[in-house]
């Protein structure tokens, strides 16, 4: 679990950091319990494949209720435009 804290701090927004001010696409949890882990490889395949900004709410070890934010979502076009 280190090295995915560790992957994981290394993408921590700066406060440089200037998210889009577009509404972006919620995924939402659709059931309660603990995150064990989190898939970092087919993440980045969708991020490389469709050019989105995710932006993870959660980590492992969170618990979370039904309905609770997983993540935001955006497409390349409202993201480049801020970059």
């Amino acid at each position: 679990h280190r090295a995915l804290e560790e992957w994981m701090a290394s993408f921590e927004p700066g406060p440089e950091t200037v998210w889009p001010t577009a509404p972006p696409a919620r995924a939402n949890a659709q059931n309660e319990g603990y995150i064990e882990a989190i898939d970092r490889e087919s993440l980045l395949s969708l991020v490389a494949e469709h050019g989105l900004l995710i932006r993870l709410r959660v980590r492992p070890g969170d618990f979370l209720v039904e309905g609770e934010l997983l993540a935001e979502v955006w497409p390349a076009a409202t993201w480049q435009a801020h970059a």
